[in-house]
């Protein structure tokens, strides 16, 4: 089959189906008459298989060991199963606490002790919020740091979650935070008169650009 006939029968995009042969997920053969590629029934059969596998969130390389002939599928699906239990826990830990700021009408002059107080005696209770740590975790997942294996050190690096968390960081900082407070200094000084509208604007300008570079590299790939 084509990668046409392939897309139009999973109802993918070909650009999907490109992304997986990338990954290393299929290994269509290349036909003898050209250089297009000949994807086999047992290559639908894995696409639909990642297909399926996606929608329970599991990574690339989780699918990677899926796929092996060695793999437990069913330890694979409980340990996806309590991550996503827990992941649920932090969802709702999350909505009781904004439904309750809500009915407080809480806004900018917030007690704020009063509902870090709160979350403390949740957390005693058992309830669970997102912790930062976990949250740079998921961003330093998105950002496929496995991209750049090959160069200098990046091996190693990626054997250590303390570095990729460093990295995450690092990277906000030069390219979230730095411009935002430029934004905010040069606002300041606008407003003060003394600051220029044309710095400004190119501030602006900048930091839309750095921020949207941030989000691309952590946008999760759900291809």
């Amino acid at each position: 089959m084509t990668i046409s006939e392939v897309a139009n029968l999973l109802n993918i995009d070909q650009s999907t189906v490109r992304f997986y042969e990338r990954k290393g997920l299929i290994n269509p053969a290349r036909r003898e008459d050209s250089k297009y590629r000949d994807y086999s029934g047992e290559d639908v059969m894995k696409l639909k298989h990642i297909m399926l596998y996606r929608k329970l969130d599991f990574s690339i390389e989780d699918i990677q060991t899926l796929l092996s002939e060695d793999a437990d599928v069913q330890v694979m699906l409980m340990e996806r199963k309590q991550k996503l239990e827990d992941l649920k826990e932090q969802i709702m830990g999350s909505l009781a606490l904004c439904e309750k700021m809500i009915a407080d009408s809480a806004d900018a002059d917030m007690e704020v002790d009063y509902y870090l107080s709160y979350v403390h005696e949740e957390e005693e209770k058992g309830q669970i919020f997102p912790e930062i740590v976990s949250t740079i975790d998921l961003i330093a997942d998105n950002m496929n740091m496995e991209r750049y294996l090959g160069l200098p050190f990046v091996s190693w690096m990626l054997q250590h979650d303390t570095v990729r968390r460093i990295i995450v960081v690092v990277a906000i900082l030069i390219l979230v935070v730095f411009h935002v407070v430029n934004i905010v200094r040069s606002i300041i000084e606008v407003a003060a008169g003394s600051g220029s509208v044309a710095k400004l604007i190119i501030w602006c300008i900048y930091g839309v650009a750095m921020v949207s570079v941030f989000l691309g590299l952590t946008r999760k790939n759900r291809t």
